[in-house]
């Protein structure tokens, strides 16, 4: 079945009413296992006409609202490195796991259904698509903390394992230990480890 979106919203209005569609079938899903198609169109305040001008199938519908969360987490977090480059490593570090928890704390049942609804439905590859992207931009950020930084440190490997290790927490967590999220214990020893890591 195919997962990409029927076409591409351009203009400002179109990309509004795919943004719709995608709410509605978040908030779709929080209430039901199986929405229907015509219940996320419901739900959205839209035509089924207009969600199947975007979108082939449900699938497709689940695959966007995967992928526009997993950018949501990962630009939040970039954004938050750049704001950090006067702070000190450690000062960095804190604003940084803050920042995950801040997010896991705030979405936490919508991240346990989204990544529930993409393993029952084999997303995985939609959910990692922007791997490489971000990855990238870990890297990139990481050689700009320099010499904050261990100046032997790789930063290309360094980004992988670090996004690696953050998706383990953001998105895994979110399915096998929710209630971890919570814990302070959990934040302080994320801290340790990645400023230990990196200095």
């Amino acid at each position: 079945m195919k997962v990409a979106p029927r076409k591409v919203p351009v203009q400002s209005r179109s990309r509004e009413m795919v943004d719709a569609i995608l709410d509605g079938a978040v908030r779709a899903y929080l209430a039901s296992a199986a929405p229907s198609v015509n219940r996320i169109a419901e739900i959205a305040g839209v035509s089924i006409g207009s969600v199947y001008q975007y979108f082939p199938a449900k699938k497709a519908i689940v695959a966007a609202v995967v992928r526009r969360r997993m950018r949501e987490i990962h630009e939040r977090l970039l954004e938050v490195i750049e704001a950090s480059d006067g702070c000190t490593l450690e000062e960095a570090v804190a604003r940084f796991v803050d920042a995950i928890f801040e997010m896991k704390i705030e979405n936490t049942q919508i991240d346990e259904v989204i990544m529930r609804v993409a393993i029952e439905n084999s997303l995985t590859d939609d959910a990692f698509a922007l791997d490489d992207e971000l990855v990238r931009r870990f890297a990139d950020a990481l050689d700009r903390w320099k010499p904050k930084v261990r100046e032997d440190l790789p930063s290309e490997i360094a980004a992988h394992m670090l996004f690696q290790g953050l998706r383990a927490v953001l998105v895994v967590g979110a399915v096998a230990r929710p209630d971890l999220t919570a814990d302070e214990r959990l934040r302080g020893e994320m801290r340790r480890l990645l400023t230990s890591y990196l200095s």
